[in-house]
């Protein structure tokens, strides 16, 4: 059995862990005119973990709308926020050793 493991050379931690490098991107615009203005912003993150089969993904935008009346006494405006995250980790029953 032992022999099938290989020769003693092989970095088993190469095997089972990861850098758990995390890179993140972002792009916001903002502008309007004197009675309107807008921002928007798209977001991502990545994690990708420490053991190879851990990694998280997150994605997100937000785009926001404010308004004013001409004579400037009513305000309103509306928003939009998206989110979303994809995740894979270890089961707990290898993380948890209770």
């Amino acid at each position: 059995f032992i022999a099938s493991l290989g020769d003693g050379e092989k970095n088993w931690q190469d095997e089972v862990f990861n850098g758990g490098i995390i890179t993140s991107h972002s792009l916001a615009v903002r502008g309007g005119t004197e009675l309107t203005s807008y921002t928007g912003s798209l977001g991502y993150l990545e994690d990708e973990g420490i053991a190879l089969t851990d990694n998280f993904k997150k994605y997100n935008a937000r785009i926001k709308v404010d308004s004013k009346s001409k004579n400037k006494k009513i305000k309103f405006g509306a928003s939009l926020n998206v989110n979303y995250n994809d995740q894979n980790k270890l089961p707990a029953r290898f993380t948890d050793p209770l």
